[in-house]
């Protein structure tokens, strides 16, 4: 039987949870400022007077990064001004107050991860709805030295692990895949640590055995860190990325939120044609406009774009941003085992089908 007695399963566990989700793919600095102004409030669901184009709030939890190619990449292109859109973009400081903001009707859109979103479902009873699967794999890795090296589950018993922040998102992933190999939570010590090339220092002295990355930064690792390698905790743990909204705002911007998708969608499939060259076109248009660490560097580029959108199609192409009740279900299953989430909950009702 797993010992599950670190598992967290508090509003303050969540909290702490939510401020930390995702940092580690982020590969870059702290968040930015969260949103929330009267303006951007109105603008959530309004026309824009006299443009003839419907604004589109959204919240993202990260700061400019390769992630949201895409996104940038549909308004760049004018995929979304063909759908009639004008997209408004602010940045929260990480999912919780991210999951606030759509609750509150500040933003119609945000896009976070399949497990924050099911245990906030599940422990809150948060009204939200899932509408498009952007990311189908967990993002998340763990970086060891090839010298004693992490490579399954198994090693990690009596090894102390770094994570970014004690009872977050990377910590709980760690739980669940531990408890996939039915591996007792409490023999794997955890202390906060970064998540940058330099935390590579803890693991020479022998402070940590490894810590807790975003996969899409393994590029960056092995070139300023050559003894560096990587077990992806997609090989055991279910988990994604998706764009929630809130019930009553997915009832009354149904049109606005499938025209949204569509203009993604069609942005995807044009980075995915791009793909087959080696992103050249995708990279200049970025690097036109934005100069976030991860462009500077053409290894470094297309390894976080080859990663990103391998997560988009891992269920084939015609999968894209399209979601799945089972991979949803199996994602709050797994939480409920490590007392992460509250059992008995149907999370599988705030899954919208058929919208893309």
């Amino acid at each position: 039987m797993v010992d599950v007695t670190d598992a967290r399963s508090t509003r303050r566990a969540f909290m702490a949870r939510s401020a930390g989700a995702l940092a580690a793919v982020s590969g870059g600095g702290g968040l930015l400022a969260a949103c929330g102004s009267p303006a951007s409030q109105k603008a959530a669901t309004s026309s824009s007077a006299g443009s003839g184009s419907s604004t589109v709030q959204v919240v993202n939890i990260l700061p400019p990064q390769l992630g949201y190619a895409a996104e940038y990449i549909a308004d760049m292109d004018g995929f979304f001004k063909k759908e009639g859109l004008e997209v408004k973009a602010n940045t929260a400081r990480g999912s919780a107050p991210a999951i606030q903001a759509i609750l509150s009707g500040t933003a119609m859109l945000s896009w976070v991860g399949w497990l924050e979103s099911v245990i906030d479902i599940a422990n809150r009873g948060a009204p939200i709805m899932s509408v498009a699967f952007t990311g189908r794999r967990s993002t998340l890795a763990i970086v060891s030295d090839k010298s004693k090296p992490l490579s399954k589950p198994q090693d990690f018993v009596g090894k102390r692990v770094g994570i970014p922040s004690e009872g977050g998102t990377s910590e709980t992933t760690l739980d669940l895949m531990l408890a996939a190999n039915n591996i007792a939570l409490n023999k794997v010590p955890r202390q906060v640590t970064g998540f940058t090339p330099g935390t590579f220092e803890l693991i020479k002295k022998g402070r940590i055995a490894g810590f807790v990355i975003g996969a899409s930064q393994e590029e960056q690792f092995r070139e300023s860190q050559p003894s560096s390698t990587f077990l992806n905790t997609a090989d055991y743990v279910t988990d994604g990325l998706n764009y929630i909204t809130s019930q009553k705002s997915f009832q009354a911007n149904k049109a606005q939120i499938q025209a949204y998708l569509r203009a993604l969608k069609g942005a995807m499939e044009q980075i995915l044609t791009d793909k087959e060259k080696g992103y050249p076109d995708t990279l200049k248009k970025l690097r036109s406009k934005y100069d976030f660490d991860e462009l500077k560097k053409d290894s470094v580029a297309k390894a976080y774009l080859d990663f990103n959108v391998g997560s988009w199609v891992v269920d084939g192409q015609d999968k894209l941003l399209k979601t799945d009740p089972e991979k949803w279900k199996a994602t709050y299953d797994a939480a409920v085992k490590v007392k992460a989430a509250k059992a008995g909950v149907d999370v599988t009702k705030n899954v919208a089908t058929g919208l893309i």
